[in-house]
């Protein structure tokens, strides 16, 4: 519980201006970037993708209803997503990755 509550992150740089230190590291955009099929990555990918889509939208979604004072009729999932998690600063956590 420490952790969350003392802990930061800070970019040692800008985003906005940035300095190239070499002429050949430039950014890109996350569009430029493929991954290539049967490479170990797409395999992890198709692996995370057929996981989420096991899931119960209304068991993810649980927190998210709760918040907004919607109804939910689907029980929560436990771990993080569980509404008594002992810290209670990640509910919805593993949903928001489902949602990206």
């Amino acid at each position: 519980h420490e952790y969350h509550t003392r802990h930061e992150h800070k970019l040692d740089v800008p985003l906005a201006g940035f300095h190239v230190l070499d002429e050949r590291i430039r950014p890109f955009p996350l569009s430029a970037v493929r991954l290539l099929p049967g490479s170990a990555f797409a395999e992890a990918q198709d692996l995370n993708t057929a996981y989420l889509e096991l899931l119960d939208l209304g068991r993810l979604l649980f927190t998210f209803r709760s918040q907004a004072g919607l109804p939910s009729t689907a029980p929560p999932y436990g771990g993080w997503e569980s509404p008594t998690y002992q810290w209670g600063l990640i509910n919805g956590h593993f949903t928001g990755h489902f949602l990206s």
